[in-house]
């Protein structure tokens, strides 16, 4: 009965991490259908002495332990741990991860409904607020990549559907062994970053599909690795030259299907809000309510941008500088501005919390940088316009032309070169 999944867990350094995953996985994960493999990445820290005796412990001969001579990466650590399995599935899990109860069989479950099915991913939350990190990846106007809403509530209706991807996160990624073996694995090519966007392409070009399973959560405290974004502008261009032209713009189309709709600020970053005509009943709805009203309906509606001001107004006004700066960082993201940006800077330096509030400021550096090239902003704006007009993507054309002329420029200027959004960042 173990035969069915193996569980891999890289690991390099987090020795604690690690045991606190295996230790969830025990609890959590009842039955004998399973092996977990935790291949040490050459970890600098108490790895060995720690996770071997403790994963036998829990798991007695359904564990492995793999130890690498020198560190190699997550791509490297995930196929040799994937090596000489004989199991039906492979899981691949980040060893700063925690499962919750219920989590492994929706998973295995989706495999038996959609035969179609190459890989799916649990929903992945944040620890201690819930709020969501993971629901598959999407890609903007731009072709970058981000995370599908994003720092919504854990538990929004919005995420129960299931939905076709381009990609989703190897951070808690199930897939056929023989998929995986096919496709050659995660490409070692890569340095911590972009393999699972590279085999999603992989996935999908073999005629499969990929979607996120809300029935399964699991808690992921993001890049704890050490050194984990050290490569990113090597990993993109390397992504660039093996899946170029594999990714579309679809983050209209997802806001459109959920009934959102994507706007883009003064910068052209592409944002989601809720429909004018759904904002303007919010508005008179709770035009009069107290503040724990207002807060209960963001709940619901995370995309009111009136809402998330007041909910910012209101907990500074009541003294409660950190449910103000959190909320303002909520409001940042959701809906960025200049002032946005500004007002979670100030009440995160307020509330002492230095590392967000430089983080925040390293946002509003780069809006005011793009906004001072207004002329810079036009072209890409025009020349985007035309591309989506050359691809019968009008939603996305409409966009751009709104922009332009709400800052009453032309949308054709001689000399303007076609430009390819390329592949995600």
């Amino acid at each position: 009965m173990a035969d069915v999944v193996t569980i891999v867990i890289p690991a390099y350094g987090l020795a604690r991490h690690t045991a606190a995953c295996l230790t969830s996985l025990r609890r959590q994960t009842p039955g004998g259908y399973f092996r977990v493999t935790v291949v040490d990445d050459a970890s600098p820290d108490e790895t060995p002495e720690l996770i071997a005796p403790l994963g036998r412990e829990l798991f007695g001969p359904a564990f492995r332990f793999v130890r690498l001579a020198q560190n190699a990466g997550f791509a490297t650590a995930c196929n040799a741990g994937a090596a000489g399995s004989r199991s039906e599935y492979l899981l691949f899990l980040n060893n700063d991860t925690l499962v919750e109860k219920g989590w492994l069989p929706p998973l295995l479950t989706a495999f038996r409904e959609e035969r179609r099915l190459g890989a799916c991913s649990p929903l992945l939350v944040f620890p201690e607020t819930g709020r969501l990190q993971h629901a598959g990846v999407v890609f903007d106007p731009d072709l970058r990549a981000s995370h599908l809403y994003f720092l919504f509530p854990g538990r929004h209706p919005v995420l129960a559907g299931r939905r076709r991807l381009q990609a989703i996160s190897a951070s808690a990624f199930l897939v056929p062994r023989g998929v995986f073996e096919r496709l050659g694995g995660f490409f070692a090519g890569y340095k911590n970053g972009s393999e699972d966007l590279d085999l999603c392409a992989g996935i999908r070009a073999a005629g499969l599909d990929l979607t996120c399973v809300a029935q399964s959560r699991v808690v992921h405290d993001t890049s704890q690795t050490p050194g984990r974004f050290d490569h990113v502008e090597a990993n993109t261009r390397l992504l660039n030259a093996r899946q170029a032209g594999r990714f579309v713009p679809d983050l209209d189309r997802c806001a459109r299907r959920d009934g959102f709709t994507l706007r883009l600020n003064d910068w052209l970053r592409p944002y989601l809000t809720v429909p004018d005509d759904r904002a303007a009943a919010l508005a008179k709805a709770w035009e009069d309510r107290d503040a724990a009203a207002v807060a209960a309906v963001l709940e619901a509606e995370p995309l009111w941008e009136p809402g998330s001001i007041r909910a910012v107004r209101d907990r500074e006004a009541a003294g409660d500088t950190a449910t103000a700066a959190a909320n303002a960082r909520l409001r940042a993201h959701f809906f960025p501005s200049l002032e946005s940006l500004g007002e979670a800077a100030r009440l995160s330096r307020a509330n002492g919390e230095d590392a967000a509030a430089r983080e925040v400021l390293a946002d509003l550096e780069t809006a005011r940088w793009e906004l001072a090239r207004p002329e810079a902003l036009a072209s890409r704006a025009r020349a985007n316009l035309r591309l989506f007009r050359e691809s019968g993507r009008a939603s996305l054309a409409e966009l751009y032309a709104t922009w332009l002329a709400s800052r009453a420029q032309p949308e054709v200027a001689s000399g303007d070169a076609r430009v390819d959004p390329g592949a995600p960042a």
